[in-house]
């Protein structure tokens, strides 16, 4: 009997080198650390391939200036509608029918609306960031828009403030 002869299957597989580099612990059962994993070591936070052929991509992990970019769009979301309705008490006028139908039937309403509709609208944008629409622009670009349209908005309505003598906190 030669040593070829004496191999078994698994001595053969192309499997069985990867079976001895095994760990013994489970992965699975470490949740904790896989948590953590997500958020340090992932990896699609780019292209999936260097050969990347020009159309958009999604990616698990966003960037810390997206997220920048979204907190301060939902905080000047909050502070349009505290605006709003500061200015509307000392006589201003909502020009969206639809927005002034909903301050007519509930503030509540009126500022939770508001409140899901642009946070739905920043998910899905969020999840287009890297897709070219309009010959070119990219979510992330329309984000950023988005970002200074409401910083434009918020200092108008400052002004209006300010011009009507309104108080705002007190």
């Amino acid at each position: 009997m030669t040593y070829a002869d004496e191999r078994t299957v698994d001595d053969l597989s192309p499997l069985h080198s990867l079976a001895d580099r095994r760990s013994d612990t489970d992965r699975r059962h470490r949740r904790l650390q896989a948590f953590f994993y997500q958020f340090f070591k992932s990896r699609r936070v780019g292209e999936r391939r260097d050969e990347h052929d020009g159309t958009h991509h999604y990616v698990d992990v966003h960037g810390a200036g997206v997220l920048l970019i979204i907190l301060l769009i939902l905080m000047l979301c909050i502070a349009d509608t505290y605006l709003t309705l500061a200015l509307l008490s000392h006589g201003g006028e909502e020009l969206n029918p639809v927005m002034k139908a909903l301050i007519e039937h509930d503030v509540g309403v009126f500022f939770y609306s508001k409140y899901v509709v642009t946070a739905f609208s920043l998910i899905i944008l969020l999840m287009h960031k890297n897709a070219r629409v309009f010959g070119g622009i990219s979510g992330h670009q329309i984000l950023f828009t988005v970002l200074l349209a409401y910083a434009f908005l918020i200092s108008y309505e400052i002004r209006l403030v300010h011009a009507a003598n309104i108080t705002l906190l007190g």
